[in-house]
């Protein structure tokens, strides 16, 4: 069952990842196009700031996701450290149990701000409003579908870093 889940998590991380990097080569384009399009050509492109502050939004959350994945997002590691062995473990599955609860309550919002917002249009943006709401969405879907394979891991008492095992 756990190693189903595993597979699944591994390849939602794998489409997480492509979606970051067309993301980061789509905000190089567009800034590179507004770059040449403003300096060059003289004519700014419309809406280009916003695509990117679009794109930028994106990838910090997908970014997130992946960090989590990999589990190279920023923690206090030397608090765990400075712990003893017997109850490490119950700490780090406080830690994760936090976290998820965290990113439940943060979906939740973004869910409910995609309602709000549904339809609404920022200044001249191509992107709706619950675009943006959108994305906050999926990330925090991505770092919480992450912390609960670690999670389970955990449970089950099988190694949560590939170094571990």
């Amino acid at each position: 069952m756990f190693r189903k889940l595993d597979m699944f998590v591994a390849k939602l991380n794998k489409i997480n990842e492509y979606l970051l990097v067309a993301c980061l080569l789509t905000m190089f384009v567009v800034l590179l196009a507004q770059i040449f399009s403003r300096f060059i050509f003289f004519i700014p492109l419309p809406s280009s700031q916003d695509v990117l502050v679009f794109l930028l939004l994106t990838t910090v959350f997908l970014g997130a996701g992946c960090a989590v994945a990999t589990h190279r997002h920023i923690v206090l590691e030397f608090m765990v450290l400075i712990l003893p062995k017997k109850i490490t473990r119950g700490v780090l599955i406080f830690s994760d149990l936090v976290s998820i609860s965290f990113l439940v309550i943060v979906i939740g919002q973004s869910f409910e701000l995609i309602e709000k917002t549904r339809g609404t249009i920022i200044g001249a943006s191509p992107v709706p409003a619950e675009g943006y709401y959108a994305v906050v969405a999926a990330g925090c879907l991505m770092m919480a579908i992450n912390y609960v394979n670690d999670l389970l891991k955990k449970l089950q008492n099988s190694p949560v870093h590939k170094e571990e095992k």
